[in-house]
């Protein structure tokens, strides 16, 4: 048995700042696609297409041309590779939902090892070009962060409430969740890490997941926001109590 997050690619609409993967940040300016990597301090301009596919999937083409990132017969090779054992696979990025290829390579996974042993973390933007139904086939678990109900400097506004907006829409669905909340100084408080508990809840989500806020990818600037182990032990503990009393 093996458990992998694939990172299957760093393609991403957001650019928070604790993104531990540095992720690729695209967006669109006119008729130009922008990218920006390396903590977000490299800029490059790229044409878009017509008929190429979205910005994402062009971000991406161009990635691969590069051999910044595996084309898709080098993600099949991938699947190959792990003939012969019981993988567990958590498709991440980026977003993988961001472009579209990772649905095939998605589908060639879940045909070859079950869909219980697939699992997806993505945001709400990514969610938003996907058929719910289409995906409740392809995995046993969605999994995405949720770590803010007002704006903090660590996310893009949007962030999480889009996020929580299109869990909930596959949550209706029946799709196994879990919301994985990476604790900082700017959500342990008790009232705001109460107001999490309590949307998560009330969007039907039944499993969360309390992460550490590591120094790394683009969190190794942001130090000062780590908890301190007190913090930690203080959130972990009104989580506990949230839980007892939500559960009767």
């Amino acid at each position: 048995k093996v458990d992998i997050i694939w990172n299957i690619t760093l393609v991403c609409p957001w650019d928070c700042e604790i993104c531990c993967v540095d992720a690729v940040h695209v967006s669109r300016k006119e008729n130009t696609i922008m990218t920006r990597s390396n903590n977000l301090r490299d800029v490059e301009q790229l044409v878009k297409l017509d008929g190429l596919g979205t910005i994402f999937d062009q971000a991406m083409q161009y990635r691969q041309m590069k051999g910044l990132e595996l084309d898709k017969h080098g993600k099949l090779k991938v699947l190959d590779h792990l003939e012969g054992f019981s993988p567990k696979i958590d498709f991440s990025g980026g977003d993988p939902l961001a472009t579209s290829e990772t649905l095939e390579i998605m589908e060639a996974a879940s045909k070859r090892f079950g869909k219980s042993q697939i699992t997806l973390t993505a945001t709400g933007a990514g969610l938003a070009r996907c058929d719910p139904h289409r995906l409740s086939e392809l995995i046993g678990e969605l999994n995405f962060s949720y770590d803010s109900v007002v704006s903090n400097k660590n996310r893009p506004d949007r962030y999480a409430p889009s996020n929580l907006y299109k869990a909930k829409q596959f949550a209706e669905l029946g799709i196994s969740m879990r919301a994985e909340c990476p604790l900082s100084v700017h959500n342990v408080g008790s009232e705001r890490l109460k107001q999490i508990y309590i949307n998560l809840h009330e969007a039907g989500i039944e499993k969360l997941l309390i992460m550490r806020l590591f120094p790394s990818g683009r969190g190794k600037f942001v130090e000062e926001d780590i908890p301190t182990l007190k913090q930690y032990r203080e959130a972990i503990e009104l989580l506990r109590e949230l839980e007892k009393i939500f559960e009767t």
